[in-house]
């Protein structure tokens, strides 16, 4: 009896075992995205009924492991388009001015703090190379926050943008209020920026690369170009003149 119930058990295994490699291979081949009922019926009943196996708790430990390891929609809650999604991450940065969803700020019921563990998860995707291009190249366009210095480099941006609504210009003193923001700039002049996305933020909001000094300096010696270009003009002119007569 008990043989025959091993025997049947390993059977079952098999067949899911079996399911499952095609559901790997079709996340694989689909961007990670779960297949609905148009897309595959077979496996989109699969991952229903495994679904609801693993609800009633009648699914075994070394199932529910490998479910585990490609990021098993367990429930439908969680299951939101990658649209709506993107379109959730929007209204958030309206309301907070950021694209950045803190993990810490929201309970983890609320809206905020799941739409945080998607921003999470994009970014541990990208990190592993497991997110599809088309959805890199969207999460791009709306200028996703893939790190922490995606995050400080934006709050650095927002900061220099409130300046110059006050102020109109860049050149940021490296003292009082503004200081740390204003070493920052310094720093941006002397040394640069490593990353080519970071430096086309600055470039989009109108930064200039140049202080004060320098562009005075620059400007003075196109000043002294342009006042020896003149004299040698007139020299030639005079010489020309004294030919002639």
């Amino acid at each position: 009896m008990d043989k025959n119930h091993n025997q049947q058990l390993d059977g079952n295994y098999k067949k899911f075992f079996t399911k499952y490699t095609m559901l790997c291979e079709y996340l694989e081949n689909n961007d990670n995205v779960y297949p609905n009922e148009k897309a595959n019926k077979q496996l989109f009943n699969w991952v229903r009924n495994t679904r609801r196996f693993c609800k009633n708790g009648k699914m075994e430990e070394r199932r529910v492991e490998l479910l585990k390891k490609i990021n098993f929609p367990f429930s439908t809650k969680t299951i939101i388009p990658f649209d709506k999604r993107i379109i959730q991450l929007l209204e958030y940065k309206k309301e907070h001015g950021s694209l950045h969803v803190s993990q810490t700020l929201y309970g983890r019921e609320t809206d905020n703090y799941k739409l945080s563990r998607w921003v999470n998860e994009m970014r541990r995707k990208f990190a592993e190379n497991r997110l599809g291009y088309k959805y890199v190249v969207e999460l791009n366009n709306i200028g996703f926050l893939w790190n922490m210095d995606d995050v400080r480099i934006e709050k650095k941006i927002n900061a220099l943008k409130r300046f110059y609504k006050i102020h109109g210009h860049y050149d940021i003193p490296q003292k009082g209020k503004y200081k740390k923001l204003g070493n920052w700039v310094a720093g941006l002049r002397s040394r640069g920026i490593k990353t080519i996305r970071h430096k086309k933020w600055l470039d989009d909001i109108g930064f200039v690369w140049v202080g004060v000094k320098e562009r005075k300096r620059r400007s003075l010696e196109k000043m002294n170009e342009v006042d020896m270009k003149v004299m040698s003009e007139r020299l030639k002119r005079n010489h020309r003149n004294k030919i002639k007569k």
